[in-house]
């Protein structure tokens, strides 16, 4: 039977590129796979609580003396064990342990154990694949908003006469567990105001003349982004010169800044708005001029990462930029393959052997 959604449908699908409308040739192709999608993001936004509550009873020293175990085979158990019982016994409250309290496990000390020895199991970014089979973190910190601003300094160069009036942000991030070596802090969600401050930097925007969505898949950092304060504490973790150098200068096109505190001018809270949405299956909530995915496009396959960026293709305003961080060939691929045009692409080293990297897309 022909019905209302068969023809929405197959209007929606003319204006996919040749890939995807071969490989979702039937409406009941997309919403199966849409339904798995839905699932498998909840599964991995669930692990992804998970990891950060035991890099949490690992690594933090809000509720105990015993000092943090990095998570890295070989870690003693002695320690781990320790750890986790002196959080179970612990009355600290603050806006964490409110929230890692209420997660599934965290008041029984069999399933506490058994996530920090996931963790502790898991830890190896530099395998292939690594990100593909780990839950979703929300977790960010300060240094990541240094590439988005080579990035944004790079696309001035190229169009010095545009403009982002309207800009978006796919999982912006909440600064939230520990990790080995730094301090734990107050949640903070940089980088919303990082952009901000950068936009305004480089000559993107006026201070009070940009909107700024953030779109997250995690109701918590949502619900952070929008009940937001007034206050952007800065406090970088890595020594690295150009990273010194930036988060010094971060700050004062978006507020007062005094030390490391940021009093947010009033134009800022207005200008930034969080909704809850995943790129992979549908449109953001309105065009724009800008869009900024870092550490993002790691956690999808080779499909999911066509259909994000088909999906961001199709609400780019003419000319918009993409910032995005992933230097897989299959990146590359799905943006050529959903209309995106490769601009430059930098690796950037960073001190003790470390290296990041951006790539820029023009719709």
């Amino acid at each position: 039977m022909f019905s209302l959604f068969n023809s929405l449908w197959l209007l929606d699908a003319a204006l996919w590129p040749p890939s995807l409308r071969r490989r979702f040739s039937q409406p009941g192709d997309w919403t199966r796979y849409a339904s798995e999608v839905r699932g498998r993001t909840e599964q991995r936004i669930a692990a992804g609580e998970r990891d950060h509550l035991a890099f949490y009873v690992l690594q933090s020293m809000e509720f105990t003396a015993l000092k943090p175990v990095a998570p890295l085979p070989g870690a003693s158990d002695v320690l781990v064990r320790g750890r986790v019982r002196e959080f179970l016994k612990s009355r600290v409250l603050n806006e964490k342990m409110a929230w890692l309290k209420r997660l599934p496990g965290a008041a029984h000390e069999g399933l506490l154990w058994e996530a920090c020895q996931s963790v502790i199991a898991a830890t190896d970014p530099g395998r292939a694949g690594f990100y593909l089979q780990r839950g979703l973190s929300s977790d960010s910190e300060l240094e990541a908003g240094f590439i988005v601003d080579l990035g944004l300094a790079t696309a001035r160069q190229l169009t010095p006469g545009a403009v982002a009036r309207k800009v978006l942000i796919v999982g912006p991030g909440l600064d939230w567990a520990p990790r080995t070596g730094f301090a734990d802090r107050p949640p903070q969600s940089h980088q919303p105001l990082a952009v901000l401050d950068s936009l305004v930097r480089h000559g993107w925007a006026k201070p009070g003349g940009v909107r700024l969505t953030a779109l997250d898949v995690n109701p918590r950092v949502v619900q952070f982004i929008q009940r937001m304060s007034g206050e952007w504490r800065l406090a970088p973790r890595l020594a690295d010169p150009d990273l010194t150098a930036y988060a010094a200068d971060l700050g004062g096109r978006v507020g007062k800044r005094s030390g490391g505190v940021v009093r947010l001018d009033s134009w800022v809270r207005s200008a930034v708005q969080a909704r809850l949405g995943n790129i992979v299956l549908s449109s953001p909530p309105e065009a724009f001029d800008m869009v900024v995915v870092t550490n993002m496009l790691l956690y999808f396959d080779a499909l999911e990462c066509e259909l994000a960026l088909h999906w961001l293709k199709r609400q780019a305003n003419r000319g918009a930029w993409l910032i995005h961080n992933d230097t897989r060939p299959e990146v590359e691929a799905a943006a050529r393959q959903t209309g995106w045009t490769p601009r430059f692409a930098r690796r950037v080293p960073l001190q003790g052997g470390l290296e990041d990297s951006f790539s820029l897309l023009q719709a």
